[in-house]
């Protein structure tokens, strides 16, 4: 085998065995791989959470890094005419795509609308959701001493707030605080994706 082509042997144990001698095969390899030891025709590495994470945020997909693994298989474990990556390697490269791109945040903004009157406010917060740009929003007065039936109605509006939130995919999540009458409070919308 020439040392400029790259071998790779990836056994049970996320650990990575490259024969090469090529400075660009070895940064490839850096990309999703620590790089833990390196001789003259050996480099010998492991696949972590961390190096797979760190290639997907530089925008390299679980499929890429499979197939370059493929592609560039030993011809010892070519020869086996099983598998050519382990099962468990490949499931869990797969898990972590998955995880990361599982939820996503997005920055919104925190509107106080305490000076307004309840009609103003409804108003505006009607036209807001025909906007579909409120994640969350609560007529909740400020900590100020309220009643027990007042309590009751405000769980009932934010738990309703919630549920429709939740059908359209979208769950906003309050900051404490807010000492007026009429408050949104958004901070994050969370896409379940």
């Amino acid at each position: 085998m020439d040392p400029s082509q790259l071998a790779v042997i990836v056994e049970t144990n996320y650990q990575l065995v490259a024969y090469t001698s090529s400075s660009l095969h070895i940064e490839m390899l850096r990309i999703f791989a620590d790089v833990r030891c390196r001789l003259p025709n050996v480099v010998i590495g492991f696949i972590t959470r961390v190096s797979i994470r760190r290639a997907m945020a530089s925008g390299i997909t679980a499929k890429t890094i499979l197939s370059f693994l493929k592609s560039h298989t030993h011809p010892a474990v070519r020869a086996r005419k099983g598998r050519l990556l382990p099962e468990n390697v490949e499931a869990q490269i797969e898990l972590w795509h998955q995880e990361r791109a599982r939820v996503r945040f997005e920055e919104v903004m925190m509107i106080d609308l305490t000076r307004l009157t309840e009609e103003d406010y409804e108003d505006l917060r009607r036209y807001a959701e025909n906007l579909a740009v409120v994640c969350w929003a609560s007529r909740r007065r400020g900590g100020e001493g309220k009643g027990e039936e007042e309590e009751e109605e405000e769980e009932e509006e934010e738990e309703e707030g919630r549920r429709r939130k939740g059908r359209e995919g979208v769950q906003g999540r309050g900051v404490g605080g807010g000492g007026g009458r009429s408050c949104w409070r958004c901070v994050r919308r969370v896409w379940n994706v």
